[in-house]
């Protein structure tokens, strides 16, 4: 994916007012902005007209940012760079690339010369603003007989998701960075027993496993017959599985599927995930 395409279709005055734009409206789309910076996609492209998009009931993107209230709205100070950079150019309509005798529709409704449009003929993901019909993904536009499913974010690290549904993403990366800085951690992963052994049969389980546990918190992932959270006992079977230093630790497991286990030790709130068991072999001796 080379490029995101800001949805001005995704603000038609939703917001009650600016100070719930600023604080409901754009922290989640400063989240997803980032995400886009940091995966170094290479342009961000807007309609020449997104300034003036209705983003309250009576004040556009513009009016906005140059308010006397963005001098005491502490989230207006905070995001007000990024609305900026979001309403500037490069614009897309400068050399659009919509077939100018084609229709485009999402839902009936015609989308012909907006940014889903575009987005849907440059194989392009949007990015858009919550509160809107667009909170959700994949955005499918018709031309004709033909159907695009285009891709969409409207909060953080769903870009991610969908750079994985398109192959551009390895399986490593996107748990990786989907998971870690919530209540998993994989950076201490054994190489020979962790993301080699995840397949395209089972990828799906170790990522639903991997989500409920990041949304549950402890006192639930503790109870979860699902998961079925649990210590992992030393003796002389198991003992050589893990190092000393990481027994002191305590060493626990989760369940993935019937078959599949995950093992790590917790440490301040955090799991770090140590490896992974498809056998049993780990599991039927501790």
């Amino acid at each position: 994916m080379e490029g995101i395409i800001i949805n001005e279709l995704s603000l038609n005055g939703q917001f009650s007012d600016s100070l719930d734009f600023w604080k409901n409206g754009m922290p989640s789309f400063h989240k997803a902005f980032q995400d886009t910076l940091s995966f170094g996609i290479k342009y961000l492209f807007k309609r020449g007209d997104f300034y003036g998009a209705k983003a309250t009931p009576n004040k556009t993107l513009h009016e906005l940012l140059i308010a006397p209230e963005t001098r005491i709205i502490d989230e207006a100070r905070r995001y007000k760079s990024t609305l900026a950079r979001a309403i500037n150019d490069p614009f897309w309509d400068d050399e659009s690339q919509q077939d100018s005798n084609a229709h485009y529709l999402v839902d009936k409704k015609d989308v012909s010369g907006s940014s889903v449009a575009e987005a849907a003929t440059r194989s392009d993901c949007l990015l858009s603003f919550i509160k809107s019909q667009y909170e959700k993904h994949p955005i499918v536009v018709t031309k004709g007989n033909e159907t695009i499913e285009v891709g969409n974010i409207w909060k953080e690290k769903q870009l991610y998701s969908i750079l994985f549904e398109r192959g551009e993403l390895s399986l490593e990366k996107y748990i990786t960075i989907r998971f870690t800085e919530g209540k998993l951690n994989f950076k201490y992963i054994d190489s020979s027993n962790g993301f080699s052994l995840i397949d395209n049969e089972n990828q799906n389980e170790f990522i639903d496993s991997f989500r409920k546990f990041e949304e549950l918190d402890w006192s639930k992932i503790a109870t979860d017959k699902g998961l079925d959270y649990k210590s992992y006992k030393k003796n002389n079977k198991s003992k050589d599985y893990f190092s000393q230093e990481l027994w002191k630790k305590g060493i626990m497991k989760f369940r993935i599927t019937k078959r599949n286990r995950c093992f790590g030790y917790v440490e301040d709130g955090t799991f770090y995930v140590l490896r992974f068991d498809l056998d049993h072999e780990l599991s039927d001796v501790g």
